[in-house]
C-alpha cells in the first residue's frame, strides 16, 4: 500500500514537473508608469512609479527613439543596468546626443514583463551651466572665496558622498551633497581662507596671514596647521593652492608667495623662489605644467613647482583665476590640452602649446574673480566634451567649448562670484558650483 501511495506521489511530481509552469504560470509585473527622463550634464535622470516587490531593468541606446526591451538584445550599442530604483542616473552618455530610454520589472527572477519609453522620447543631455540651468542654493552668510570637490564625511563620522566644499571669511567653512544646501563643519581657526585643494582624502585650506588647515578625513575633521617656513614669508596672505595632480600640493599668495608640499601637513613646506613680487592669485596643474597667475599680467609656468618662469604678456589685466582642460575638437575628436586665465576688464587669456604662447581674447566684465572647466572623464581620457565656466563680481556665468569663445549666460545681475567648481553630486550627476560675496550660492545640473 505504500509502495503504491509513493509512487503516486512520484507520478504527480513528474506531471507538475512537466505541466505545472502552465497551471502556474510565473507573475510578470505590469509596464512602469509615470516613467520620466530628464537631461543632464553627461547623463540622464530617469523616474518611474516603483510597486513593491518588482525589481526593474533600465535600457538606453543612443540616436534612436522607440527602443524596447527586446530591442535592446539587438542593438550593439544599447546598455543596461539591473537592480536600479527611482531616480537612476544614466551614466557616461554624450552632451548633444539624443537617446532613447526604457524600463521594465520583473518579479523573483522571472521573465521581464512589458517595458515602458520614458519621456521624452529621445532624452538629449546638454552640458550644465547654460542659461535656465542655474538655481540659487541658502545663502551661506559668510564671503566665500574657495571652493573645491570631493568625497566628505560629516563631523559624526558618517559618509555623505560626492559634493562640494567651501571656505571662506572668519573661519567659513561649509559642504554640500545636492549643490543647493549647504552644512557647517567645525573649523579650528577664525582666520578668513581663499583657496581649497583636496587629492583623495586630504583636504588642505590656506588663508590669511599664512593660515594654514588640514583634514585627513574627507573634511570631515580640520586641523591647524603651519607651514614651517620663515619669517616674513609664513605670514603673507595665502590666495590659492592646487593639490589635484602633479604629485604636490602648491599654494601662491601676497608678494608672489609660492610654497609647496607633497603631504600638506605642518612643516612639510617648502619655500620657493618665485620671479615676481606681484600677488599671486591663482594657481592650476596640467600635463606636465603648472600654471600661477597674479597682479599686474603675471602668469608664471614651472615644470615641477620649484622653478619658475615669467611669461611676458601684452597687456596686464590684474589675473585672478586660472585652470586647464582637454578641449575635444569636434571636426576631428582630438584632445586640445588647454589653459585659461581670467582677470581684470574681462581678460581671458588661453594656451595651447603648454602655457608658451597666450591668446587674449575680451569680454563684457569689468572683472572675472574664477574660472573652472567642467568634462566627464574616464580612468585614462575624456570620454565627453567639457567646457570652461568663468563667473565675474556681478554674479555673471560665462561659458565657453574652447577658452576662446564665451557665451553670457544670463544670470541675474547680483553680489560677486569669487569661486566656481565643477564635479559630480551624490546622485552621480554632474554639476557646476559657484560662491561668492554674502555667502552667495549658486549651481547648475
Amino acid at each position: 500500500m505504500k509502495l503504491l501511495m509513493f509512487r503516486h506521489i512520484w507520478v504527480v511530481v513528474f506531471l507538475c514537473l512537466a505541466g505545472c509552469s502552465k497551471l502556474f504560470p510565473p507573475t510578470i509585473p505590469p509596464a512602469p508608469t509615470n516613467v520620466v527622463t530628464t537631461p543632464g550634464d553627461t547623463t540622464a535622470t530617469l523616474t518611474w512609479d516603483m510597486a513593491p516587490g518588482v525589481t526593474y531593468f533600465a535600457y538606453w541606446a543612443p540616436s534612436t527613439t522607440g527602443l524596447t526591451p527586446d530591442s535592446c538584445s539587438s542593438n550593439p550599442l544599447c546598455l543596461a543596468a539591473t537592480n536600479v530604483t527611482s531616480p537612476f542616473v544614466i551614466p557616461n552618455l554624450t552632451d548633444g546626443t539624443p537617446y532613447s530610454v526604457t524600463i521594465n520589472g520583473r518579479i523573483n527572477g522571472g521573465p521581464g514583463g512589458p517595458g515602458t519609453t520614458a519621456q521624452p522620447d529621445p532624452v538629449t543631455p546638454r552640458p550644465a551651466g547654460s542659461s535656465g540651468l542655474w538655481t540659487t542654493g541658502n545663502s551661506l552668510g559668510s564671503d566665500l572665496r574657495g571652493l573645491t570637490y570631493g568625497q566628505i564625511y560629516n563631523n559624526a563620522g558618517a559618509y555623505l558622498g560626492y559634493g562640494f566644499v567651501a571656505t571662506g571669511a572668519s573661519g567659513a567653512l561649509q559642504y554640500s551633497i545636492d549643490g543647493t544646501n549647504w552644512t557647517s563643519i567645525v573649523n579650528p581657526m577664525s582666520s578668513t581662507f581663499y583657496g581649497l585643494a583636496n587629492t583623495g582624502a586630504t583636504f588642505v585650506a590656506v588663508g590669511a596671514g599664512g593660515a594654514l588647515l588640514y583634514s585627513s578625513n574627507f573634511a570631515e575633521t580640520w586641523i591647524q596647521q603651519v607651514t614651517g617656513i620663515a619669517a616674513p614669508a609664513s605670514t603673507y596672505d595665502l590666495y590659492s593652492i592646487y593639490g589635484y595632480g602633479g604629485g604636490t600640493f602648491v599654494a601662491v599668495g601676497q608678494k608672489g608667495t609660492i610654497i609647496t608640499s607633497p603631504s600638506g601637513v605642518s612643516s612639510s613646506w617648502t619655500l620657493q623662489v618665485s620671479p615676481t613680487i606681484n600677488n599671486l592669485w591663482s594657481v592650476t596643474y596640467g600635463n606636465g605644467v603648472y600654471v600661477a597667475v597674479g597682479d599686474a599680467g603675471t602668469l608664471l609656468t614651472s615644470p615641477d613647482a620649484a622653478t619658475w618662469t615669467q611669461i611676458t604678456l601684452p597687456s596686464t589685466p590684474n589675473l585672478k583665476g586660472v585652470s586647464y582642460g582637454y578641449v575635444v575638437i569636434g571636426s576631428t575628436g582630438v584632445a586640445m590640452p588647454t589653459f585659461v586665465a581670467v582677470g581684470s576688464g574681462g581678460a581671458v587669456y588661453t594656451s595651447i602649446d603648454n602655457g608658451v604662447t597666450w591668446t587674449l581674447t575680451t569680454l563684457a566684465s569689468a572683472q572675472l574673480n574664477a574660472v573652472t572647466f567642467g568634462a566627464f572623464s574616464g580612468a585614462a581620457v575624456v570620454l565627453a566634451d567639457g567646457q570652461f565656466v568663468a563667473v565675474d563680481n556681478a554674479a555673471n556665468v560665462f561659458t565657453s567649448p574652447d577658452g576662446l569663445t564665451w557665451t553670457n549666460q544670463n544670470l541675474t545681475p547680483g553680489s560677486p562670484l569669487y569661486a566656481v567648481i565643477h564635479g559630480q553630486l551624490s546622485s552621480g550627476a554632474y554639476a557646476y558650483s559657484a560662491v561668492g560675496a554674502g555667502g552667495l550660492s549658486v549651481w547648475s545640473q
